[in-house]
């Protein structure tokens, strides 16, 4: 299997920005991880398998969301029916849908968390509590505030 042509159509849509688009890992990958093992080895595993079927390893950032696709496509395997109405999205892309242009600014960055919250507020604007609602239930060390933006 070569590259998607959905994360090809993202990476040029975003430009200087294409870095944050990632490759996934292809299913015997996912497959072949065991939950919650998040060490060095695992990741060495992960690469050597995807490397066997697409001739390439996985990024780090891919390994570790690897954990997540594996719920989720778990999930839709069980719930058929879902597969028609469950889609895949980039929170980078949502962000350009909702601004128009680019963004000006990093999202680990406190400028660019405050342009996002801005952009979230105008089709959801209970952003701000749905974000310090989230902030109470995980700590820092287990969701950082991009994520939280990005998971909105």
């Amino acid at each position: 299997p070569g590259p998607r042509p959905c994360d090809a159509w993202a990476r040029e849509q975003l430009g200087a920005k294409r870095s944050s688009i990632f490759t996934p890992p292809v299913r015997p990958t996912i497959e072949g991880l065991s939950p919650g093992d998040t060490s060095s080895e695992a990741y060495r595993e992960a690469c050597t398998i995807n490397q066997q079927h697409t001739g390439k390893k996985i990024s780090k950032q891919a390994f570790f969301i690897s954990f997540k696709i594996k719920e989720a496509d778990q999930w839709l395997q069980a719930y058929p029916e879902a597969q028609k109405v469950v889609g895949e999205a980039h929170p980078e892309l949502a962000f350009l849908w909702l601004k128009g242009q680019p963004l000006l600014h990093k999202k680990k960055a406190t400028a660019g968390q405050t342009e996002r919250m801005a952009l979230l507020r105008q089709p959801i604007p209970d952003t701000p509590q749905l974000i310090a609602e989230a902030r109470k239930r995980f700590l820092k060390k287990q969701v950082a505030n991009d994520d939280l933006l990005d998971a909105l």
